[in-house]
């Protein structure tokens, strides 16, 4: 298929005027201006008008099971305030909130051009349910701070090795990830 548009803003090099795409079985085989390319491609051509074309945009940090609290929490005096807000909110939350709030902050991302998410996951019991709703390559990092259960670091990493064992490959990735140096034990850190 063909594309043509306003502007396309290439992975490399400056934004191209009067563009267009030649994309076949989900691949972008070659961009370049509409006069050029339309020259030596003859197939249907699609004219996607005056919008510009980019690469998907690509969230390196996200919360997505916590999207159904926006505009829940009053605007806090301090961060800790903040916090405790937050860990109250989505305490009496069920398995389904979770996950539909996952789902639709997924959605929102695909809505914004976003094709790729690190995900900060809280509730891993839901990622093999969460993770084929949705086109995004999600890297699904499990959340570790250790504080709270007062368990050996050694024992959080086994403990969050395997679930990521137990999860189905998908798009993207899984990993592990240390909440923050004021959440986690030094020792999850090194």
């Amino acid at each position: 298929m063909f594309f043509r548009a306003r502007t396309v803003l290439p992975v490399r090099g400056l934004p191209l005027a009067d563009a267009a795409l030649w994309i076949r079985d989900g691949r972008i085989l070659e961009v370049g201006p509409w006069t050029e390319l339309r020259r030596s491609i003859h197939e249907p051509v699609v004219d996607l008008g005056e919008v510009l074309v980019h690469p998907g945009w690509v969230k390196a940090h996200c919360h997505l099971d916590l999207t159904d609290l926006a505009g829940r929490i009053a605007p806090p005096k301090t961060f800790c305030d903040w916090l405790q807000s937050l860990l109250g909110a989505r305490s009496g939350w069920s398995y389904s909130e979770y996950a539909s709030s996952w789902i639709r902050g997924a959605s929102q991302l695909l809505q914004t051009g976003t094709t790729t998410v690190v995900n900060v996951e809280s509730a891993p019991e839901m990622l093999e349910d969460v993770r084929p709703t949705t086109p995004l390559r999600v890297w699904s990092m499990l959340e570790l701070t250790g504080f709270r259960r007062e368990r050996d670091a050694q024992a959080l990493v086994a403990s969050a090795l395997e679930i990521l064992d137990r999860l189905p490959p998908g798009r993207g990735g899984l990993g592990l990830s240390p909440h923050a140096p004021y959440s986690t034990q030094p020792a999850l850190l090194t």
